[in-house]
Formats: C-alpha cells, structure tokens, sequence
C-alpha cells in the first residue's frame, strides 16, 4: 500500500505530509483530495474546501474521533453542472 501511495503521490510530498515529530507524519486528505480531483480535471476555480473540522463542530457534524468510536453518519453532495 505504501509503494503504490508513494508511486502516485511522488513530488506533492511536501503539500500533503504534515512532520509531526519523531520519524511521524499526518496526511492532509484535505490537499489529497483536491490533488486527485485536479489530476483528473477539475479545474481549480469549480473546487470548494469547507476546511471544517468535523470533530471541533460535532454539534452540527458527525465526528468519529469526537464520539469516541460510536457509530454515526454522514453525507455529502456533489453537483455536476453541464
């Protein structure tokens, strides 16, 4: 799994791994996702990222890490306007 993450991410490595110390990094799937979805043609000016924490606003979203492991939902929209 890691060779083929490294093999498709190579050269963004700086815009989506956070050093968090120690030899540990943190993925920004915030910047993966607009990578892959800009890689695939959308282009920059049709992308919106809320940038919305769901465990610091789990009054109005469903956070896994805020209900600690209980079960919970969520749902998302995409609009395709042609």
């Amino acid at each position: 799994m890691a060779d083929a993450f490294y093999k498709e991410f190579q050269g963004h490595e700086r815009e989506i791994l956070l050093e968090k110390g120690n030899g540990k990094y943190q993925l920004d799937l915030w910047k993966t996702n607009e990578i892959i979805l800009r890689e695939a043609g959308v282009i920059p000016e049709h992308l919106a990222v809320t940038n919305i924490c769901t465990c610091c606003n789990s009054r109005l979203l469903f956070s896994h890490r805020a209900s600690h492991g209980k079960r919970g939902n969520l749902g998302a929209f995409m609009q395709i306007h042609v």
